[in-house]
């Protein structure tokens, strides 16, 4: 029968270091799904790193991790240790859980977007305000979020007329050996250059046999999106099958407004644009098809 054997392992020494380097404020976050991991390869070149994110960012939904907008504060609301004390002794009973609470002021309709990520059991990587990233070293080296047993999405704090209206987003961490024993902290300088996957819609008009003009904007807040090309254009019939655009003009540099033309006709059924990973543009997804309406 299998047997708990206690650690043996040495205790380390602990002498100064010129190295003191703590995580500091939180100033944004990165969750992933249960599986995913960095290569430890990967971590140790920044540019791969950011160019890995970037790629995960666009990923399909299984593997799709979500930069969250920029903190305006975070608060620590750990638990404390638990301690059953005795007259004959004190037991530390358990270590407790690390809880934050991230503060973020942006708008309504990414704090709706922000409430459908609410549940449990996905990773979350912190990156404080010096651009370091705060995540755990697995057991092969490489590099992981932290697991959460909570990521909560609360109700908004409206502004009282001296504080801004805030969406508070509460971070329960699962596991506090992964910091405590397995924390992992790397420079991560780019992060700012991260470009969050963002929603987009078409919106047909001047639909005629031979093209039709699509007009393709942030479904959030209506900003253009500019350099489609050819191959970004999907067209399907009602049967779902392909009827390719032979020709995509935007109508002037900027507008996200597009003159598709097909060589024979276009007939009734769906327009769409090609999936996230793949997209000329950085980084738009269109959630739900434009139909296409012959006249």
């Amino acid at each position: 029968m299998a047997e708990i054997i206690c650690s043996t392992d040495p205790k380390q020494n602990l002498g100064a270091s010129k190295c003191n380097k703590l995580p500091g404020l939180f100033a944004g976050a990165i969750t992933t799904p249960a599986n995913f991991s960095i290569p430890a390869a990967t971590l140790a070149n920044p540019a791969a790193l950011k160019t890995f994110l970037q790629n995960a960012l666009k990923a399909g939904l299984a593997s799709r991790i979500y930069l969250w907008p920029t903190f305006s504060n975070c608060e620590a609301v750990s638990e404390e240790v638990v301690y059953e004390e005795t007259p004959l002794t004190d037991i530390r009973v358990r270590q407790g859980k690390y809880r934050f609470r991230a503060h973020i002021s942006k708008n309504l309709c990414l704090h709706k977007a922000m409430f459908s990520h609410s549940g449990s059991d996905d990773r979350v990587i912190f990156f404080d305000l010096n651009n370091n990233f705060f995540m755990t070293e697995l057991s092969n080296g490489d590099g992981a979020g932290f697991r959460t047993s909570l990521i909560n999405v609360e109700k908004l704090i409206i502004s009282d007329g001296s504080v801004a209206t805030k969406s508070p987003v509460y971070f329960v961490l699962k596991d506090h050996n992964e910091i405590d024993d397995r924390g992992l902290m790397i420079p991560a300088d780019f992060v700012g250059e991260l470009i969050p996957l963002t929603d987009a819609e078409i919106i047909l008009s001047s639909v005629l046999a031979g093209s039709f003009t699509a007009t393709v904007r942030s479904k959030c807040d209506g900003t253009p999106v500019s350099g489609l090309l050819l191959a970004d254009f999907l067209a399907f019939t009602a049967a779902g099958g392909a009827q390719n655009p032979t020709s995509v003009t935007e109508t002037s540099v900027g507008s996200g407004v597009y003159n598709v033309v097909r060589t024979g006709n276009f007939v009734d059924g769906t327009v769409t644009l090609r999936d996230a990973s793949l997209l000329t543009v950085t980084a738009f997804e269109v959630l739900t098809s434009a139909t296409l309406d012959v006249s």
